[in-house]
């Protein structure tokens, strides 16, 4: 019985000590967004970042449900993801602010499967509201970007 206590002393001794270090450390402070660009002002790249973190899911889960037969994509780490697994990459945006403050998500890394069933590579965009941050448009079609 002894043993159990003793046991259960260095436990609590041990969550004391956890829980002291952890109060310690230093709150993070909430990154803020870089500013919002003006119509037809040039998007910079540290905005393009921010808007892919920020809705990238919202993106791609528009875009997978834009896909009649189903869509594919290189996986990851190794292999190759399909539908809901599938994590799109976007590649390429709109240069400026379009006149309705919308800019453009791009990629052409992906596979679309047809009625007939062959896999065809496929060319996605997502419009996002730079000012809201909502996604308004998707729209995917066969082929890739040209340089």
């Amino acid at each position: 019985m002894e043993d159990w206590s003793k046991a259960e002393d260095q436990r609590q001794a041990e969550y004391k000590q956890a829980q002291a270090q952890h109060e310690a450390k230093p709150k993070e402070e909430k990154v803020l967004p870089p500013p919002t660009p003006a119509i037809g002002e040039k998007i910079s790249t540290e905005y393009f970042q921010y808007i892919k973190k920020e809705r990238h899911w919202q993106c791609q889960e528009a875009i997978i449900r834009h896909a009649e037969y189903g869509i594919r994509a290189p996986g990851l780490l190794y292999g190759t993801n399909y539908n809901d697994d599938v994590y799109l990459r976007f590649t390429r945006m709109s240069p400026i602010v379009n006149g309705d403050g919308n800019k453009l998500l791009a990629g052409d890394e992906a596979e679309a499967q047809n009625a007939a069933g062959t896999w065809v590579g496929v060319k996605y965009t997502c419009t996002v509201n730079v000012n809201t941050l909502e996604v308004r448009d998707v729209f995917s079609a066969r082929g890739r970007f040209t340089n």
